[in-house]
């Protein structure tokens, strides 16, 4: 059983624009490097040409693991975490055990990529 993930991006109008929907390794030290590292290094002009560089970087040319889901806010796909993104900001939510949405980390991508390069997965609950 994978550890899925939502990755939301939203615009400047504070609504969704894009959601990734990640099978396995959705975890911060896995997924949430992976979504750091191509937030540092994307040059782009404006959140919808971001969110079209991470998505290629993201893909990885795979013909799984991440795909494209409606852009609804706080939807139901299984998943054990959400990263959601607004402007330069991230925050990762843990989706608990009874449904509760914990808050991990909120904060820039530099810090973001510090979080998510120091997080164990075993001691979150």
């Amino acid at each position: 059983m994978g550890t899925r993930s939502l990755t939301y991006i939203y615009n400047e109008a504070d609504m969704p624009l894009v959601c990734l929907y990640r099978q396995y390794d959705g975890y911060p030290s896995e997924h949430g490097a992976e979504l750091a590292e191509a937030l540092i290094e994307t040059k782009h002009n404006g959140i919808e040409c971001l969110s079209a560089s991470v998505i290629e970087k993201l893909k990885h040319g795979d013909w799984g693991n991440t795909y494209l889901y409606p852009p609804f806010a706080e939807q139901d796909c299984g998943q054990d975490y959400e990263y959601i993104i607004k402007d330069d900001l991230v925050m990762v939510i843990k989706i608990g055990m009874k449904g509760e949405r914990i808050k991990l980390f909120e904060g820039y991508y530099p810090e973001f990529r510090f979080f998510c390069k120091n997080h164990d997965n075993k001691k979150v609950a």
